[in-house]
């Protein structure tokens, strides 16, 4: 099983970073979050900076794991962190960065994602004021 470290950033009104991938040839969903598959020899973390800085230009310092699961039909052993968007215009060089509600995202996300949208509303509603 492939493990994979994700991510999202919310803002100061609690929307949140998904990723529009339609305009990606090798997406298999139009919406996800950033991030991806570890390299040989990385940790969550290592790999989720590497990812991160290879798609938004963002050195990650802090993040917060929320949710892991494993998706079977998809052969990912997902871990999603989350983190405060950085202040400033985003670079993105894959796909094109959406900031959306929680509602939003359910509707434009996979249905494989719904659990851990779950977790981010969770996670917003007992850490940001």
């Amino acid at each position: 099983m492939r493990k994979v470290a994700c991510i999202t950033f919310y803002d100061d009104k609690n929307r949140i970073l998904i990723q529009d991938r339609s305009q990606i040839g090798k997406a298999k969903h139009p919406y996800g979050w950033f991030g991806g598959g570890l390299e040989s020899g990385e940790d969550l973390k290592q790999g989720l900076k590497r990812e991160v800085k290879e798609e938004l230009d963002i050195d990650l310092k802090n993040f917060t794991p929320i949710f892991q699961r494993d998706y079977p039909e998809v052969d990912d052993k997902v871990t999603l962190f989350i983190s405060k968007l950085p202040k400033g215009e985003l670079k993105c060089f894959e796909g094109k960065p959406v900031l959306v509600s929680i509602k939003e995202a359910r509707k434009l996300m996979s249905n494989l994602t719904h659990s851990a949208i779950d977790a981010v509303e969770k996670w917003l509603d007992k850490n940001v004021i």
